[in-house]
């Protein structure tokens, strides 16, 4: 068992992965680290991009290079690189992001050995639009800490930045689901229930936005009045999941997501003049926006 394993998943991404495995194999620590790659038995040249690449390693960098010879899809192929990771830590790139900081690994790490009552640690990023070709400086750069409740309503993480306590290798039945949101589920099982995440404003990477990323293929599938209302019931159901996994202890928590998606549905139904749905979302929003205060006291019961 290492210290540190560093996840590395890539389908097609032969523009994009020396620069990933760079940031990555520059690292300054003060410990060794296995790196492991996943190859999702890429079309294009992302072998031997990484072959190439990989070529002349430091001392500390043990790699791990799996080069499927069929398709695995995006879940099965992340669930096979996280189940290879043997440290105590884990921390994620994609192929297509990259770091900056060449501290970022042993910061993290040494923050995590000093402060146990931490599961899980992430951060800011400059974000890449291939596209134009401009950067986009995160709006939020100040530190904060989190919960799983925090974590239902909103992803504090960007895989790219985020660390995490391996509880992984523990879990022989571990299992990823679509709907369940592919990175955010990672996080907050990590987290568990009594675990805290510490957010820090510092960038240490860069998150790429491509037409063949995840994200935007992801956004593009719900580009349609049904699939935006399909997606955010999506979104309140999650939310209900996570309440029950933590023993229904994150009430608020659904609250706010109903509340939220509520209103976006409501919205989205006056702008495609569905008047049905529009009464519907409308109550829902109103109930839930009463309970939200009764939760919070600020009106009386």
């Amino acid at each position: 068992m290492c210290l540190v394993s560093v996840c590395m998943i890539c389908y097609n991404q032969e523009d994009y992965i020396e620069q990933a495995i760079k940031g990555i194999i520059e690292q300054v620590t003060s410990f060794e680290f296995e790196f492991i790659i996943a190859n999702d038995a890429s079309i294009d040249n992302t072998h031997d991009v990484i072959l190439q690449a990989t070529k002349l390693l430091p001392s500390h960098v043990k790699l791990k290079y799996y080069n499927h010879s069929k398709n695995l899809g995006l879940i099965p192929n992340a669930i096979f690189a996280l189940k290879q990771c043997t440290g105590k830590y884990i921390s994620f790139c994609e192929g297509d992001d990259y770091w900056t900081d060449l501290q970022k690994l042993e910061n993290q790490i040494n923050f995590l050995e000093s402060h146990p009552e931490y599961n899980l640690i992430t951060g800011a990023v400059r974000r890449f639009n291939q596209n134009n070709k401009l950067f986009i400086e995160p709006i939020r750069i100040n530190d904060y800490d989190f919960t799983y409740k925090d974590m239902i309503v909103r992803n504090h993480c960007i895989s790219c930045t985020t660390t995490f306590r391996n509880y992984i290798k523990y879990d022989v039945d571990f299992k990823l689901f679509e709907e369940r949101g592919i990175d955010s589920q990672i996080w907050i099982r990590a987290l568990g229930k009594n675990g805290k995440g510490k957010y820090f404003g510092q960038i240490t990477a860069v998150y790429r936005k491509h037409e063949g990323g995840a994200s935007t293929k992801m956004h593009n599938s719900t580009n349609t009045f049904e699939k935006k209302i399909a997606s955010a019931k999506r979104k309140i159901n999650k939310a209900i999941f996570w309440n029950n996994y933590f023993d229904k202890e994150a009430k608020e928590s659904v609250l706010k997501v109903e509340n939220k998606m509520y209103k976006y549905m409501l919205k989205l139904s006056l702008s495609n003049t569905h008047p049905k749905f529009s009464s519907l979302y409308f109550i829902k929003f109103i109930k839930t926006l009463l309970l939200l205060k009764l939760k919070r006291g600020n009106i009386s019961k």
